[in-house]
């Protein structure tokens, strides 16, 4: 069965950060510190039981909400069609499925995982779309589901290769930790300071790698989702666009 192209995710991915970085980083950098925020101010800040839990429900929501947004923001590069930020959470409408659909990916792969391990990870493969079939297509859970499962079909070990390319880019991050800290050990300046600077500097390259992995992954993940819906169209009859000029009825040839 012909498969999508590892290669091909990457280089889409990296086309599409290379072309559009400023705007891609800056999009993941402001998601990422709404994130970090509203968490450190549920963590920190002291209040009462009832306003902690209705802050904490509030920050899961907005988590969802970010989520859904960044996938409707992948594929619209993906698919060539960037409307603005403003059509990012235009699929807000869908929240309750989507917080549907990752309620019950989330439990289906946990219980695999407890079951026997390794089906939890086939299920994580086989259902892994099915978010991004709520934004893009409008499922309802279970539909979404269903339809991660068909267009995944026969490709869940092509799958599982491809995200070992990306646990292998993980290790990445390390390197600068031990260049910092190898600099710092032969430095001519206090000893203290040199490793201070250093260990700086390393979290600060840690963090850029961070939110440009992210952005790498999510775009590569969501070319990989497109190929894989386009290869596994149903073979249904399109509805007919009446108003389309292939649709309308020739005139008679008059004599």
């Amino acid at each position: 069965m012909e498969s999508f192209s590892k290669r091909g995710a990457l280089s889409s991915a990296f086309n599409i950060l290379k072309n559009h970085f400023w705007r891609i980083f800056g999009f993941v950098l402001l998601m990422n510190i709404i994130s970090f925020s509203l968490q450190t101010i549920n963590e920190k800040v002291e209040m009462p039981i009832l306003f902690q839990t209705i802050f904490a429900i509030m920050t899961s929501a907005v988590g969802v909400i970010i989520n859904m947004g960044f996938i409707k923001f992948c594929l619209d590069y993906v698919d060539n069609r960037q409307d603005g930020f403003a059509d990012i959470y235009s699929s807000y409408p869908l929240f309750w499925k989507y917080l549907g659909t990752s309620i019950l990916y989330g439990l289906i792969v946990t219980g695999g995982l407890f079951l026997l391990i390794i089906p939890g990870f086939i299920w994580a493969y086989k259902f892994y779309f099915s978010q991004y079939l709520v934004i893009d297509k409008g499922l309802s859970p279970i539909a979404a589901l269903k339809e991660s499962s068909r267009i995944t079909n026969g490709h869940k070990w092509n799958l599982f290769i491809f995200s070992i390319i990306f646990v292998g880019l993980l290790f990445v991050p390390t390197i600068p930790f031990i260049v910092m800290a190898i600099a710092a050990y032969y430095t001519m300046i206090n000893p203290f300071i040199g490793m201070s600077v250093s260990i700086i500097i390393a979290i600060v390259l840690y963090v850029l790698f961070i939110i440009i992995f992210t952005a790498f992954s999510m775009l590569a993940y969501t070319y990989v989702y497109r190929r894989l819906s386009m290869m596994n169209m149903p073979l249904s009859v399109p509805p007919i666009d009446t108003e389309s000029p292939l649709n309308q009825p020739e005139n008679p040839p008059t004599l």
